[in-house]
């Protein structure tokens, strides 16, 4: 039912993650394995809102085991910040805390007033290209915001545009950003040369704002698809001599086209200790004698991978073994028939 390369939902799955996912009805469907027809929703993205809220405070284990990276990248911003602008890529597999350590960065970022923009690229990446790149345009180089109209838009673009840019440029700026003026004809340019000259823009773009600190932070890159990668490439060389900071995450398997570049570093996340394990299912847990047994279960568990720690504590708690009082229901046999071998 699904689009090529694209993502439907069921009902019941659609009920569990509305509040986070943006969706388009597909109507109602006969699917092999379901009795009667199944509504489905097309995935279009994910909530903006919920991007936001993905380390809300409430509930939030504290951050361990990253003391040194979080060091690595404020030296990193000691550097951008004297003109010396550093592009860190931060690799681990999935779970090992590379959004985590962004957001947290992030936040040291908000407390010294320095301006941060965040984009992700997503899963489904090749089916909605340029997406992240499109995203970056409207918040960090247009400060095009969700409540925006297309005219508001258009004056936006054009008062950034003014002093660095032709009326050509502008035209095509607006048409790919989605907010042409009703009326004006397409860009006569081939696709190819479209997407050189956007490049080119957001170099100059870079450039025209290098006075300006700030960071901006692009996660899951190894889901880009491959237009969106060159205008990453694109911003990793022209940021250097700049004051914006780069920070990028990807997974293990991912390899950076950039790894060459004087002013980038790679920064690899171990796992956590044994010492931070235990400290971090303690925090999720609660600290009684009596749960000793079952945190070092879940340490063993989850090998030092933060997200799984937190997933397997999540397993016990909606298992009913691990209750709201903070004991054990069944014991220590109850809790590793409740735990998955790996999550």
């Amino acid at each position: 039912m699904a689009a090529p390369g694209g993502i439907c939902l069921t009902a019941q799955c659609h009920a569990l993650v509305q509040a986070s996912c943006e969706v388009e009805p597909m109507g109602s469907h006969v699917l092999k394995g379901f009795a009667g027809a199944t509504a489905l929703y097309a995935l279009t993205g994910v909530s903006q809102a919920a991007l936001a809220q993905r380390f809300p405070d409430a509930g939030r284990a504290k951050f361990r085991g990253r003391a040194h990276e979080i060091n690595l990248l404020h030296d990193a911003w000691a550097k951008t910040d004297r003109r010396d602008a550093q592009v860190v890529g931060i690799c681990a597999p999935p779970g090992a805390g590379k959004s985590r350590l962004c957001h947290e960065f992030a936040q040291w970022c908000n407390r010294h007033e320095v301006p941060v923009c965040e984009v992700r690229a997503q899963l489904y990446g090749h089916a909605t290209p340029l997406q992240p790149i499109l995203e970056l345009l409207r918040v960090f180089f247009f400060a095009i915001t969700g409540g925006d109209d297309a005219e508001t838009a258009r004056g936006r673009i054009a008062r950034r545009l003014a002093d660095t840019s032709t009326s050509d440029d502008l035209a095509l700026v607006q048409e790919f950003l989605g907010v042409a003026t009703p009326g004006d004809k397409p860009s006569s340019l081939s696709p190819k040369s479209r997407h050189d000259r956007l490049i080119s823009l957001v170099r100059e773009q870079i450039r025209h704002l290098s006075a300006a600190p700030a960071v901006v932070v692009i996660e899951d890159i190894h889901w880009l698809d491959e237009a969106s990668e060159e205008f990453v490439s694109a911003l990793v060389e022209a940021v250097a001599g700049t004051r914006t900071m780069l920070v990028l995450n990807y997974r293990s398997s991912y390899q950076v086209p950039w790894g060459q570049a004087a002013h980038f570093r790679e920064v690899l996340l171990p796992e956590l200790s044994r010492k931070d394990s235990h400290a971090l299912v303690g925090d999720l847990m609660g600290p009684l004698a009596s749960l000793e047994e079952v945190r070092t279960l879940v340490v063993q568990r989850s090998a030092g991978n933060p997200f799984f720690a937190e997933e397997l504590v999540r397993s016990l708690r909606e298992n009913g073994v691990l209750v709201g009082d903070g004991s054990v229901r069944g014991g220590l046999q109850a809790a590793e028939r409740a735990l998955p071998a790996t999550v």
